[in-house]
C-alpha cells in the first residue's frame, strides 16, 4: 500500500511541479522509508512518462491490486510446502538426537579412534565448520585426551565459537574446565594468550548443561557422569589448549621464601569480602604457597595467582573491635582459599598507624612495597608548595593517569585532590599526604614501586 501512495505523490508531484526534482533525499524519515522509496522509485519509471494522463495511474495501480493477489496465492503455496519440508526437518532432528544417544559410552578410556581425531587446520575444513551452531550428530570432534589422574588436554586450531571439542569424563565428580586461548591483538599487533573459562557445554542430547555450584573453582565447573559424552564450545583463536580436570581439595597450604613483614592500617584492610569480624588485608609477603590436594598432587603458585582452578588466595586478619578498620597491635593473618578448610596461619604480624610507614621528605626519589593494585607512599612536603609527582613500576607503564591525594583525619585518610602522574600539584608546606596509585595489572612483576618529587619554583 504504501508503494501505491508514493507512486501516486510522485505522479502527481511531477505533472503539477514542474522544474523541481524529486530524489530520495526528501524522503529520508529513516532507513525503513529510505529502502522502500528507492525501490517504488526504479518502478515508477513508467508512471513519470505519462504523467499527463491521470486515467493511466489508475490503470497502473489495479494492475499492481492483481499482482498482489497473485503473490498472496503464490505465499499461500509456499506456507503448504514449508509445512512439508518442516515434517522432514523435525525427523531429521529426532535421528540426530538418537545417533548422539548412541555415542555414549561406558568405559574410563577414550577409544583409539578418538584419540587419532585430529586438531582444527586449514586443510581439515571437513572437521568442523564456521556454520555450525550446535553439535552435529554427523561431524567427527576433536577429542580432549587423558593424560594423568583425571586431567584431560587438547589443542585445536584456527577455531570459531561455532566449534566443539569432544570429553568423555573417566570417573563420575566436578570437572573444571579452561581454555588458554591465543589470538590477535588489535593493539598490540601480536599474538597474545590469555586465559578464559568454558561457558557453553552441552550432553549428547543437545541439551546445554549448567554450571556447577561451587566456591572451590573460580574457572567454570561442570558436574560429569562417568563414561558420557559432552561437548565443549570454543571462541575464536589462532590456537587454543583446552584443560580439564576433576576438582579435588586443597588439604595443605605451607609458605615458600616468606619474610617478615608488617601492614598498616587503615590503608592495608578493606570490608570488600571480609564477613563480619574478617578483614581483608593486602598481600606486603609477595611470598609463594605450596599446595597439597586430596589426590597427593602438588602445585606452587605466587600469593598474587591463582591456582590450578583459577582461584586465588584470601589473605585476613579478625578484628573485633568497634573501629572501622583494625587498630595497631600484633595480628595473626590468615591464608586461605574458599572452598577449602586449608587454611597457614602467620603468627604476630605487627598491624602499624600510617605514621610509621617509610616516608620521603621534601622531595627526591624512594622506592615503596606496592601492598595491592592500590598502592600508598607517604611525602611529607618542606617549605615549597608546589611539586611535580611521578609513580614508576619496574615492569608496567603507568602512563598518565590520575595520582589521589590524601590527608590524614582521625586515623582516616581523607581525599585533598588529585593529580595526573607526573603533572604538578600545590600543596600545603610542612605538610604529611599520601598518594594514592592504582596498579590495574602486572601486579606480580611489581612488588615495588618508586616515588619522585620535584619541587617547582
Amino acid at each position: 500500500m504504501k508503494k501505491k501512495v508514493l507512486i501516486m505523490l510522485l505522479a502527481v508531484t511531477m505533472s503539477t511541479t514542474v522544474g523541481i526534482p524529486v530524489c530520495a533525499a526528501d524522503f529520508t524519515s529513516g532507513a525503513e522509508s529510505v529502502a522502500e522509496f528507492s525501490e517504488s522509485f526504479v518502478d515508477s519509471e513508467d508512471v513519470s512518462e505519462n504523467t499527463a494522463d491521470t486515467g493511466t495511474v489508475s490503470e497502473e495501480a489495479d494492475a499492481e491490486e492483481e499482482a498482489e493477489e497473485a503473490e498472496e496465492s503464490a505465499a499461500e503455496q509456499e506456507e503448504t510446502d514449508d509445512a512439508a519440508v518442516s515434517g522432514e526437518l523435525e525427523a531429521s532432528e529426532e535421528a540426530d538426537a538418537e545417533a548422539f544417544a548412541a555415542e555414549e559410552v561406558a568405559e574410563e578410556d577414550i577409544t583409539d579412534e578418538e584419540d587419532a581425531t585430529p586438531e582444527f587446520n586449514d586443510g581439515q575444513k571437513d572437521v568442523l565448520t564456521d556454520s555450525a551452531e550446535l553439535p552435529s550428530a554427523s561431524k567427527k570432534y576433536p577429542s580432549m585426551k587423558k593424560q594423568s589422574g583425571y586431567v584431560y588436554t587438547t589443542t585445536v586450531k584456527n577455531v570459531t565459537d561455532n566449534d566443539y571439542v569432544k570429553f568423555v569424563p573417566g570417573k563420575t565428580g566436578i570437572y573444571v574446565f579452561r581454555m588458554d586461548i591465543t589470538s590477535f591483538n588489535p593493539y598490540s599487533h601480536r599474538n597474545e594468550t590469555y586465559t578464559n573459562s568454558v561457558y557453553n557445554v552441552y550432553n549428547s542430547s543437545f541439551k546445554t548443561i549448567n554450571a556447577a555450584d561451587t566456591r572451590a573453582a573460580g574457572y567454570t565447573s561442570f558436574k560429569m557422569e562417568k563414561g558420557k559424552t559432552y561437548y565443549l564450545g570454543c571462541t575464536e583463536g589462532s590456537k587454543i589448549v583446552f584443560s580439564g580436570e576433576i576438582l579435588t581439595d586443597i588439604v595443605s597450604i605451607k609458605p615458600v621464601g616468606f619474610k617478615d613483614t608488617s601492614l598498616y592500617t587503615p590503608i592495608d584492610f578493606s570490608r570488600t569480602g571480609g564477613v563480619g569480624s574478617r578483614y581483608d588485608a593486602a598481600d606486603r609477603w609477595k611470598g609463594k604457597f605450596k599446595l597439597t590436594y586430596s589426590d597427593g598432587k602438588t602445585e606452587t603458585i605466587s600469593s598474587h595467582e591463582v591456582n590450578k582452578y583459577g582461584v586465588g588466595i584470601n589473605i585476613y586478619v579478625v578484628y573485633k573491635g568497634k573501629k572501622s578498620s583494625p587498630v595497631a597491635g600484633k595480628y595473626d593473618v590468615y591464608f586461605s582459599f574458599e572452598g577449602s578448610k586449608a587454611k597457614y596461619i602467620k603468627k604476630n604480624v605487627s598491624v602499624k598507624k600510617l605514621s610509621s610507614m617509610p616516608t620521603l621528605n621534601g622531595s627526591g626519589t624512594k622506592t615503596f612495597a606496592t601492598g595491592g593494585r592500590t598502592s600508598y607512599a607517604r611525602f611529607k612536603t618542606g617549605k615549597n608548595t608546589k611539586y611535580r609527582i611521578k609513580f614508576t613500576f619496574p615492569n608496567y607503564d603507568l602512563g598518565n593517569v590520575p595520582v589521589f591525594i590524601k590527608q590524614e583525619k582521625n586515623g582516616e585518610l581523607e581525599g585533598a585532590g588529585r593529580v595526573m602522574n607526573g603533572g604538578t600539584c600545590t600543596l600545603k608546606a610542612n605538610s604529611v599526604y599520601y598518594f594514592q596509585v592504582r596498579l590495574f595489572s602486572s601486579l606480580g612483576e611489581n612488588p615495588t614501586m618508586t616515588l619522585k618529587v620535584t619541587p617547582v619554583n
